[in-house]
């Protein structure tokens, strides 16, 4: 009994620590895009890249669900979809304070930062939305 659980156990830490090496790379490289949208946005100041921060803020969990093949955990799309945000806010931060985001906006109305705010806010909203579609797909073929 104890050698089925003590299996059990070392098995679900393999699988942990392979779905946080995969988070972690997620995370590089939404770092990769957020320094790779900075370099454009300051040497093309008056070019918008839209889709920059949603692509920032969805690319760690989007990578981790592309090698595994059940619904990811609330800590990991939580984890992830944090450090992408974070990343996402600071380049926004950063592009504002330098002056590289005065370029149109996809709406006329909106200025860029909003843009990237709101860019922001539907790649969280894409995360957490495709989570509560995973695990109710899930619960759905357990019945």
């Amino acid at each position: 009994m104890t050698d089925s659980v003590s299996i059990s156990a070392e098995s679900a830490s393999t699988s942990l620590r392979a779905i946080s090496a995969r988070l972690w790379l997620g995370a590089v490289v939404a770092l990769a895009v957020a320094v790779g949208w900075f370099l454009l946005a300051v040497t093309n100041p008056t070019t918008t890249y839209h889709f920059d921060p949603f692509l920032v803020v969805i690319a760690p969990v989007a990578l981790t669900r592309l090698r595994h093949a059940g619904s990811l955990s609330w800590r990991i799309v939580l984890i992830g979809t944090g450090i992408g945000t974070g990343l996402a806010l600071a380049t926004t931060a950063l592009l504002s304070s330098v002056g590289g985001l005065r370029g149109p906006g996809l709406v006329g109305a909106v200025s860029p930062v909003a843009e990237a705010l709101i860019g922001i806010l539907l790649g969280v909203t894409v995360e957490v939305a495709s989570t509560l579609v995973r695990k109710h797909r899930g619960d759905r073929r357990r019945l």
